[in-house]
């Protein structure tokens, strides 16, 4: 009977180091998927400002390329309309020296 009894304390031994063993094994795997779930959170964290960061770099070069077209397109108009007045402003100043000096 004694070996009996010394056999099942000999298994419940072995069985609590089984179950302290998975438990901590269990705690071990648990951290490593936190660590992991922290490391995926800050890499795409670091991916989405990159593509933040290159985002803003398009619209920034589209805005500047967009904007030197536009100041191209309106400074062409003003010359147009300087050199239209051109012709004008000689015709109108020899009608009034013209009419001042009855030519």
């Amino acid at each position: 009977m004694n070996e009996t009894i010394h056999s099942i304390l000999e298994a419940e031994e072995k069985a609590e180091r089984i179950i302290n063993d998975a438990s901590e094994k269990g705690k071990a795997v648990m951290l490593r998927g936190e660590e992991d779930a922290e490391r995926l959170k800050e890499q795409a964290v670091g991916e989405f400002n990159a593509e933040r960061k290159e985002a803003i770099a398009a619209a920034e070069k589209k805005a500047e390329r967009i904007y030197a077209e536009l100041l191209a397109e309106g400074e062409s108009e003003a010359r147009a309309l300087i050199d239209s007045c051109r012709d004008k402003t000689e015709k109108t100043a020899d009608d009034i020296v013209g009419r001042i000096f009855g030519k």
